[in-house]
């Protein structure tokens, strides 16, 4: 059986759309104002139930992994659409994308992508919460998506029944992209969230 947020602390909820309207400012600037971002949920599952709330996760995909290290953290994975990929690609960098191959350009692109999600969700957490919070160099992969987010799991699924995660969806000038931001917990920061923990005064 899985939760959602009803079932989550309310500051917890709250603090995670706060880390995603700053997610989503940035992408806004970033893109000139073509993508946006809104947290579609956090989530309370078993590791097994996970497809349940992001869809489709066997089979392969374009991703920009990353981690965010401190004193909590977790792992942030974004998941794109290959079809809706190129059409930000083409955008982005005025390059054509030919079948099975991307340029350095394109790959920067994402990676530079990656990374500018990545400093705004963790540095509104770090500033919420007074604690630090730091994202790693962005790695861009093309991997099974259930291999990637079960391996991001295990860092919680070792002390927890059930996993927590959060699902952030796009859209593009108005239509819904296949494309996701997932961020998992990790050990740490799932302690922290059980706790019950408070934000720092006027954080959110």
């Amino acid at each position: 059986m899985s939760a959602t947020t009803e079932s989550m602390p309310n500051p917890i909820e709250e603090l995670f759309r706060c880390a995603t309207r700053e997610t989503a400012d940035r992408m806004t600037i970033w893109t000139a104002g073509s993508i946006s971002l809104r947290l579609e949920g956090l989530t309370e599952t078993e590791l097994h139930e996970i497809s349940d709330h992001l869809g489709p996760i066997d089979r392969m995909a374009t991703m920009v992994l990353l981690e965010a290290e401190g004193e909590i953290g977790g792992t942030l994975v974004l998941l794109f659409d290959d079809d809706s990929l190129d059409a930000f690609l083409v955008a982005m960098t005025g390059e054509p994308v030919l079948p099975g191959e991307r340029t350095p350009l394109q790959e920067s692109a994402l990676l530079e992508t990656g990374n500018i999600l990545a400093s705004a969700f963790t540095g509104a957490i770090s500033d919420a919460t007074v604690l630090l919070v730091l994202p790693t160099p962005p790695i861009l992969l093309t991997d099974y998506v259930a291999s990637v987010l079960e391996q991001a799991c295990m860092a919680q699924a070792i002390n927890n029944e059930k996993l927590v995660l959060t699902r952030t969806r796009f859209e593009r000038n108005g239509e819904a992209l296949d494309w996701q931001l997932v961020f998992i917990p990790d050990g740490a920061m799932r302690d922290w969230i059980d706790s019950g923990p408070r934000l720092r005064d006027g954080a959110l």
